[in-house]
C-alpha cells in the first residue's frame, strides 16, 4: 500500500496515518527496506508497535513487506516466502489465535502464475482463522480496472485460488479502486484486497473494510475494522516544539519584565502565569491541528474520487499539491509532539 518510505516527510504522514487509524496490527507493502535493523522500522512505525516485526526484505530496493503488532499481542510463529510474510499472533486478552499474511505481488504477468501457486501453498501453514491481505497486483473482475487492459486467464486463476482456499473477499465500503496512476489523465485499479476464512468470523464476527485518506502514495491504505475502540484524551503539556516559534520567547519576556522575580513567591506566580498564557496560545494556534490534518486528507480523497470519474483541471491539480504540502507540515508537528 505504501511506497517511497525513504522520504522523511512521507514517513511522518505514514506514521500519523497508522497512529490515527488506531490499528492493532499494521501491514505495509513496498517498503523498499532491505534491512532487518529495528531502527529502520522506527522511521515509520509509532512507538507502541513491537519492534520484533515479521519482515520480507526488499530485493534491490524494490518490494518488501512488514507485519507489526501492538504489545497486547504475542507472536507464536512467523515465516516468509518470495512475495509474502506471515505471522501467527495471539491476542493476550482474549486468547484468540489467528494468522496474518501480508503480500506484495509481482507487477509483471510472467511471474503471477508462480505467485498464485505460492499463495496456494501458504494454506498448509496457516491457522484456521486467517486473514490474507495486501497488494496482489491482480484483479478479480473487469470492473476492478478503469482501463480495458484485462488478462482473463489471470483473473480466472486468481478467482480459482480464492474459491479453493474458501476465502471471503471483504467488500471495500467507500472507494471503487485502491490504486491510481496519479497522472493528469489517470487510470485506476483495485489491486489491494483483504480475504478472510469463515473461521475468522468466529473470533471477529463484525468486519468492515474502509479506505483511509492518504497523500503520499499511489495506493490508498485500507483498515480492516473488527471492533470499536475508545481512547481517553491526552492532557495538554509543555511541548518542546513551541520553542521553534518566536512569539513564545516574546510572551516569556513580557511576563517576566512586567512582574519581576525577586523572591520565590513571585517566581512561582510568574511561572504559573506564563504556563497559563502558553496553554492559551497553544489552544488558539494548535487546538484544531488534528482536525486540519484530517481535513487535508479528506480534501485529497475528494480530489482522488473526482479523478476516478474525470481528469482534474490544472487548478484542481495544483490545489491538491498545495493541500498535500500543508498535510506534510501538520504531520511533522504531530510527529514532534509524539516524539517528545
Amino acid at each position: 500500500m505504501l511506497g517511497g518510505l525513504g522520504d522523511l516527510e512521507k514517513c511522518d504522514v505514514v506514521r500519523n496515518t497508522i497512529r490515527s487509524s488506531r490499528c492493532d496490527v499494521c501491514c505495509l507493502q513496498e517498503t523498499k527496506w532491505n534491512s532487518l535493523d529495528p531502527a529502520v522500522y522506527a522511521t515509520v512505525l509509532p512507538t507502541f508497535f513491537e519492534r520484533n516485526c515479521v519482515v520480507l526484505k526488499a530485493m534491490n530496493l524494490a518490494g518488501g513487506c512488514i507485519i507489526a503488532w501492538k504489545r497486547n499481542y504475542s507472536l507464536i510463529s512467523a515465516w516468509a516466502s518470495k512475495h509474502s510474510c506471515s505471522a501467527v499472533l495471539k491476542q493476550n486478552q482474549t486468547g484468540a489465535i489467528f494468522t496474518v499474511t501480508n503480500v506484495y505481488g509481482p507487477s509483471t504477468d510472467e511471474h503471477k502464475r508462480d505467485f498464485i501457486e505460492e499463495l496456494h501453498n501458504l494454506a498448509e501453514h496457516r491457522t484456521q482463522s486467517w486473514v490474507l491481505l495486501g497488494d496482489f497486483n491482480l484483479i478479480r473482475w473487469i470492473i476492478d480496472r478503469s482501463s480495458d487492459s484485462w488478462n482473463f486467464h489471470l483473473m480466472d486463476a486468481f478467482n480459482d485460488l480464492i474459491s479453493s482456499l474458501h476465502l471471503m473477499d471483504i467488500p471495500l465500503k467507500n472507494r471503487d479502486f485502491t490504486w491510481s496512476s496519479k497522472r493528469p489523465t489517470p487510470t485506476f485499479s483495485r489491486l489491494d484486497s483483504v480475504f478472510i476464512t469463515p473461521e475468522w468470523l468466529l473470533n471477529f464476527p463484525i468486519v468492515t473494510l474502509t479506505a483511509l485518506e492518504m497523500v503520499t502514495s499511489d495506493h490508498v491504505p485500507l483498515i480492516l475494522s473488527c471492533k470499536q475502540r475508545q481512547c481517553s484524551a491526552v492532557p495538554l503539556r509543555m511541548e518542546l516544539f513551541w520553542l521553534n516559534y518566536p512569539e513564545v520567547g516574546d510572551k516569556v519576556r513580557e511576563i517576566w519584565s512586567q512582574h519581576g522575580h525577586h523572591d520565590t513567591l513571585s517566581f512561582q506566580s510568574n511561572t504559573q502565569e506564563m504556563l497559563s498564557e502558553l496553554r492559551s496560545w497553544h489552544k488558539q494556534r494548535f487546538d484544531n491541528r488534528e482536525t486540519q490534518l484530517e481535513n487535508c486528507k479528506r480534501a485529497v480523497l475528494f480530489f482522488d474520487q473526482i479523478e476516478e470519474k474525470r481528469p482534474l483541471d490544472q487548478r484542481e491539480f495544483s490545489l491538491r499539491i498545495k493541500i498535500k504540502e500543508r498535510a506534510y507540515e501538520l504531520a511533522n508537528i504531530e510527529e514532534q509532539m509524539w516524539h517528545q
